[in-house]
């Protein structure tokens, strides 16, 4: 087996979960919006308080852009990529899981 051809498959599988990964935000970021209803009757909460959860995805991501630069560079991307994708994991899990809005805007 030549062992390129292996270091080519796992490069590309590592693509791939990042496309995955990728996606997720993608759906998570537009989920709020699309069960906004059901939102705020589950967490019985107002348009606004909503609005605010949705728009903490897009604060925290401009908050941690050069953090995760910094961290990128120090400790490499499959690192980085691999905590992040597993921090995401958690908060989805977490939100999911939310009793409460309180609890639902920290996950």
């Amino acid at each position: 087996m030549n062992p390129l051809s292996n270091q080519y498959h796992r490069r590309w599988l590592g693509w791939c979960v990042l496309v995955a990964g990728f996606f997720l935000v993608s759906l998570h970021r537009s989920s709020t919006a699309v069960l906004s209803e059901q939102l705020m009757r589950s967490f019985e909460t107002t348009g606004t308080s909503l609005g605010l959860l949705h728009s903490s995805f897009f604060y925290l991501y401009a908050v941690f852009q050069i953090p995760a630069g910094l961290l990128t560079d120090r400790y490499g991307v499959r690192a980085i990529a691999t905590a992040g994708t597993a921090v995401m994991s958690l908060g989805a899990l977490a939100f999911g899981l939310a009793p409460t809005y309180a609890l639902a805007f920290v996950g």
